[in-house]
């Protein structure tokens, strides 16, 4: 059910804990109407001098010079984004979205929207008749973070009784059972990383489940607040 990369036909979720994943979850909870993820700085500053775009992204764990927002989920999460466009880029979560690429549907799934994404991806699965992938964060010549790993574990145990599990995501579910916020975080180097850095508020932000109803949905080139799944 996990893995590097989404097979053509797939229901990815793509997921960067720490912090993409849950900054574009948050945005758009806070009333985006659409979010376009970029590789480049420059491509994002492009993308905001063609219209009203604001600018969110980081790099090195820091706000980019000229944005307004850092991919911070606690700031963004106090703003009022009702209507707004968004261009966003971070250091790793590009390269995981690449890498669903060729996914038949792609969500961003984080730990504040886990149930409901984990439902529409099995909802879309079974009408699809097709398999999951749970695409990780991270460049190619990175370990995946623990607080990812975490969440396709998680994941998987609220997938088991809708779809069948493979050997890893059987693994993964069981390993990170009963986990808390606090453990995850200090098994995560990230978590630590952000800490050092001033940014333990969005560590907890980005660990307490189901902050969110929103599911993420890729489309058209951008992220869009996909279908809300109540219960």
């Amino acid at each position: 059910m996990d893995g590097d990369v989404a097979e053509p036909g797939t229901i990815a979720i793509v997921v960067d804990i720490l912090r993409a994943s849950t900054t574009i979850t948050t945005a758009l909870a806070r009333g985006a109407a659409e979010i376009a993820v970029m590789r480049e700085i420059d491509d994002a500053l492009r993308l905001a001098s063609e219209g009203d775009c604001l600018l969110i992204g980081e790099r090195a764990n820091r706000k980019i010079e000229g944005f307004d927002f850092c991919s911070s989920p606690t700031e963004v999460d106090g703003q009022d984004l009702a209507g707004k466009r968004i261009a966003f880029t971070s250091t790793n979560f590009p390269h995981a979205l690449h890498a669903a690429r060729q996914a038949r549907r792609i969500l961003a799934g984080a730990v504040v929207n886990i149930s409901a994404v984990a439902a529409r991806a099995a909802d879309l699965a079974e009408d699809a008749g097709a398999d999951i992938r749970i695409v990780l964060a991270g460049e190619p010549i990175e370990a995946h973070a623990f607080e990812d790993y975490f969440f396709a574990g998680s994941a998987a145990a609220l997938l088991a009784g809708r779809c069948a599990l493979d050997g890893p995501a059987q693994r993964a579910a069981s390993e990170v059972e009963g986990l808390s916020p606090d453990e995850v975080a200090a098994r995560s180097l990230h978590a630590a990383e952000l800490e050092a850095d001033g940014f333990g508020r969005d560590v907890q932000f980005a660990l307490q489940r189901d902050r969110f109803r929103v599911v993420p949905a890729f489309e058209g080139g951008v992220f869009r607040p996909g279908q809300a799944i109540d219960g």
